[in-house]
């Protein structure tokens, strides 16, 4: 059995935040890589 997983994240960035949005998924380091440092996370429960 083959499983492709695909995780979705947007980063928005201006020049006093980082604003992170993710899409429904599993645990991903990928996902803590891009939130470091953000100000805002959004994401599916």
């Amino acid at each position: 059995m083959v499983a492709l997983i695909i995780h979705m994240v947007l980063v928005f960035k201006t020049k006093d935040k980082k604003i992170v949005f993710s899409g429904d998924t599993a645990p991903s380091t990928n996902l803590n890589k891009f939130a470091q440092g953000a100000q805002i996370l959004v994401h599916e429960v």
